[in-house]
């Protein structure tokens, strides 16, 4: 589908608002230089010059007229050539150029500027994203994702470093500011990047359920009491794995604290 007067209304605005000031000055510009011949003819008392004056103010007059009624003109000749001007987006390019502050081209302006300024602050975060490097600038973006309205997710994707203590808790964050736990992120995308590697994927879900256990003394602080509760629960037939998912898949949806409650409240051996 053709959008090229919806993307470029500011442009016809812009073309607008010139013609609409030359709609008004020209005609009137027009007219009194035509008056003002006409009364220095008339002045002067000469039949010839008075006759002239009055033909040259006629056809200033005109003039002045039909620029103003360009658009009609314009439109007319259009309609008589078949040049649809009332619908589509073409009727976009007609509304700003000939009718600049009515609510069809301003409404297009609007989203135009609108979406100037969000591929700004995008821009803006992908560049805090790359210049921060694979721990502080994900950090730094997902800061900035909130603080501007963001897509928090792109951060997130390029956030994922094997050897980084503090990704579970950037992950958790991530998760209870609505981050979606079916989310493909970049493994180790900068060093991938830096080496010309193919750079692989994971999800948010595959990550966490596969994270080794040698990362727990960075879990956060929930997750930390439930370790110390299952290596306790381990002698009491309590299935390790099974209680560790629960938690897990159910962190993942509905937050940790809510994870916790409904662990104790399953396996309650582990009270």
């Amino acid at each position: 589908m053709n959008t090229f007067c919806a993307d470029t209304a500011n442009m016809w605005k812009f073309i607008g608002d010139i013609i609409y000031v030359v709609r008004i000055v020209i005609p009137v510009i027009i007219i009194l230089l035509g008056t003002l011949d006409l009364g220095k003819a008339v002045m002067a008392g000469e039949d010839k010059k008075i006759k002239e004056a009055q033909k040259t103010f006629i056809r200033r007059l005109i003039y002045g007229v039909a620029i103003f009624f360009i658009f009609v003109i314009v439109e007319v000749i259009f309609g008589l050539l078949g040049v649809e001007t009332e619908k589509g987006d073409s009727k976009i390019c007609w509304d700003c150029a000939t009718k600049p502050h009515n609510k069809s081209c301003l409404k297009y302006v609007e989203e135009n500027e609108k979406k100037e300024k969000e591929g700004l602050l995008d821009s803006v975060m992908y560049r805090i994203i790359e210049r921060g490097g694979n721990r502080i600038g994900p950090r730094s973006a997902f800061l900035f994702a909130k603080e501007f309205g963001r897509n928090i997710d792109i951060p997130m994707m390029y956030a994922i470093d094997r050897s980084d203590p503090g990704l579970r808790l950037f992950i958790n964050e991530y998760i209870k500011n609505g981050g979606s736990k079916d989310l493909l992120c970049y493994i180790d995308y900068f060093h991938s990047v830096l080496v010309d590697k193919k750079v692989d994927t994971i999800s948010i879900q595959d990550l966490i359920l596969t994270q080794n256990n040698d990362a727990a003394t960075f879990y956060t602080p929930e997750e930390t009491e439930l370790h110390q509760r299952l290596v306790n629960a381990l002698s009491s037939q309590v299935n390790y794995e099974e209680v560790r998912k629960d938690f897990f898949e159910t962190a993942i949806t509905k937050g940790q604290p809510i994870a916790k409650k409904f662990i104790l409240s399953k396996y309650p051996l582990m009270k």
